[in-house]
């Protein structure tokens, strides 16, 4: 197995809608036909639920193309195996309301979801994936990521933001908790310090 980790590019469109579309969704029926867009709609369930499927598909492959959609895959040879979606604030306006009172000044980063396909799972990938997130972030003048980890559950695949142990071996720390749902953030600190 030789994984690797790279961002996703325009080029990526149809190889990314293809990689949700064998995904099993079986743990949550509701999650198939997602695409990774639930999170730049804003608005109620019901106008997502009339999204959700061949629409989403198409703004996927839209968003993916155009560089709205962001994130980080991780491939065996041609073959996705792994994503990250992690897009500035600003893109993700189903969030907007929610984390507006906890972000701090400047450009912001935010890991929304991660998809891990069965037979690479419990191999460090989403390790790998968000340690390429932060990096990037870095790098793209970010001052700060995001992770919005996810509530422990019996089945794994619920924890699509990750877990707590996930963000805190990456040096995250927790700085609020608003409806049950932690927010933890990792700072970079200015060129100045």
């Amino acid at each position: 197995m030789n994984i690797q980790i790279r961002s996703l590019e325009p080029r990526d469109a149809l190889d990314f809608v293809e990689f949700f579309e064998h995904m099993d969704f079986q743990h949550a029926e509701h999650w198939r036909g997602c695409y990774c867009q639930y999170y730049h709609l804003n608005g109620s369930d019901d106008q997502w639920n009339k999204t959700r499927g061949e629409k989403a598909r198409e703004m996927a492959l839209i968003n993916v193309a155009r560089g709205y959609t962001r994130g980080y895959l991780a491939r065996d040879g041609e073959r996705i195996v792994g994503w990250c979606h992690t897009n500035h604030h600003a893109k993700l306006l189903r969030l907007k309301s929610f984390l507006d009172p906890y972000l701090p000044e400047g450009r912001i980063a935010v890991v929304v979801c991660f998809m891990i396909h069965p037979d690479y799972r419990h191999r460090g990938i989403a390790s790998r994936l968000l340690q390429a997130a932060i990096e990037a972030s870095k790098a793209e003048g970010y001052t700060a990521v995001i992770g919005l980890p996810s509530r422990p559950n019996a089945v794994p695949e619920l924890q699509y933001h990750g877990n707590r142990e996930l963000y805190l071996k990456a040096g995250f720390k927790k700085v609020a908790e608003k409806s049950g749902q932690e927010i933890f953030m990792l700072d970079f600190p200015s060129r100045e310090e």
